[in-house]
């Protein structure tokens, strides 16, 4: 008859019991689940949100061209600017950076420029318009 109980040798040759080796496995899975979804997650976080907010562009007969706020979305202001990027100055007798705040304003400009209208808000800013003569 064999002898059931152990030698030094065998105990130390066995490995991991399979339930110690299951825990190992699912804690593993579970941390590079974690690990993953944070990576995926945060890639949102650095991503601005755009600004909205609609604009009418009208030509005048009169020489000019008016830009008029018909929505102002999520803006905090809406900005005309020339081609080199400056606000533009109003055609008025007060001439005036051409920015809008409110839902109905508008400005008149000379027609013989581009402009670009951008809506901001804080440090976001999207093009919402464009004239070209």
């Amino acid at each position: 008859m064999k002898s059931k109980l152990q030698t030094e040798d065998e105990s130390t040759s066995r490995g991991v019991s399979p339930v110690i080796g299951v825990i190992l496995m699912v804690a593993i899975t579970v941390i590079l689940a974690a690990v993953i979804a944070a990576f995926v997650l945060d890639l949102g976080q650095g991503q601005s949100s755009s600004v909205n907010a609609a604009v009418s562009i009208d030509k005048q007969s009169d020489g000019n061209v008016t830009i008029s706020l018909t929505d102002k979305g999520n803006a905090e202001e809406v900005i005309i600017r020339t081609s080199d990027g400056n606000p533009a100055q109003t055609n008025t007798s007060s001439p005036a950076d051409a920015i809008l705040t409110t839902t109905g304003q508008s400005v008149n400009l000379d027609n013989s420029e581009s402009y670009s209208v951008v809506a901001k808000s804080g440090e976001d800013e999207t093009q919402i318009g464009s004239y070209s003569p």
